[in-house]
């Protein structure tokens, strides 16, 4: 699939067939022709597929992440069908990428493509099994209460929503796609873009506050946050201020810091199942792991 002028075509034997200009419509057309094409069990309609089949349940962001990591994959793949891949060949593919932490979020893109066609029958096994990731170095930045009151003081436009990160542990693609019609008399209704898990969060003087500030936007169709212009924060303007925020409050952290804080403070304070149902994670296990090395483990010494 190729882009041009604002528009997805499917490219063959020199013939642009025009999709669509929405990248979702585009690679559902995309897969349906691929399905019924000479390479239908290819790499890369198997990318495709499975892009297609889960697209609509996943953030944009998450989608875009897909299909770069699709488009990564394709020409190392071109040409091949998906039982002629060999794990030896996921490895060469894994240790030849440069950008190690690209190539982890790719192998695992190519791995959960092959699961989903095994039940199809187009492979028996999947190759990807066994592949270990490069290793990453570990995240453990841990935000302190005094450097979150420092961003919350210097956020201007961001300060309520910093309020609500730490007391809903949300992630910012979930807090900037509130709407006003997500408060209820109870509280704040929320599903997650990424899981799809769904969380009633009762009232807090953050939610309160955010409730009260986004009033005026009518009809409960107004986002919940936006920018001084009143319109919904874009990725590019939000990470525009949240840089600048940082910088007055002389605090060096990803916004995503902010639910590590608020997950590792749940654990420390009200146990890892608190924590985990505020997560909205699966299992306990994915929220130790999270949390863990975010705080030191204090121990009493023997004498």
């Amino acid at each position: 699939m190729q882009l041009k002028h604002g528009a997805y075509y499917y490219v063959h034997k020199n013939k642009w067939l025009k999709l669509s200009h929405d990248y979702s419509v585009a690679i559902k057309k995309w897969a349906e022709i691929e399905a019924s094409s000479d390479r239908a069990r290819s790499v890369s309609a198997m990318l495709d597929r499975y892009i297609a089949k889960h697209g609509d349940r996943l953030a944009p962001k998450t989608i875009e992440g897909y299909s770069l990591s699709a488009e990564n994959l394709k020409p190392y793949f071109a040409g091949m069908n998906a039982d002629e891949v060999t794990p030896a060949m996921v490895a060469t593919y894994r240790d030849k990428r440069t950008a190690k932490t690209a190539a982890n979020r790719e192998t695992a893109l190519l791995s959960a493509a092959f699961n989903d066609v095994i039940e199809l029958g187009w492979v028996t096994v999947n190759p990807c099994r066994g592949i270990k990731k490069n290793p990453t170095k570990k995240i453990d930045r841990y935000v302190t209460d005094e450097e979150l009151d420092a961003l919350i003081e210097k956020g201007k436009q961001l300060s309520t929503l910093i309020e609500v990160a730490y007391s809903t542990g949300l992630r910012k693609s979930d807090l900037l796609g509130l709407k006003v019609g997500d408060f209820t008399d109870e509280g704040l209704v929320v599903t997650n873009r990424k899981t799809g898990y769904k969380h009633l969060f009762e009232w807090s003087p953050a939610l309160r506050k955010a409730q009260v500030e986004a009033r005026p936007r009518r009809f409960g169709l107004g986002h919940v946050f936006v920018n001084t212009k009143g319109k919904p924060w874009t990725e590019s303007s939000f990470n525009t201020s949240w840089r600048r925020v940082k910088e007055r409050a002389k605090v060096e952290c990803r916004f995503h810091d902010i639910r590590a804080k608020a997950l590792t403070d749940a654990k420390k304070q009200r146990g890892i199942e608190y924590a985990q149902e505020l997560a909205g994670h699966g299992s306990v296990t994915t929220t130790e792991v999270y949390t863990k090395g975010r705080l030191e483990n204090r121990v009493k010494p023997l004498r």
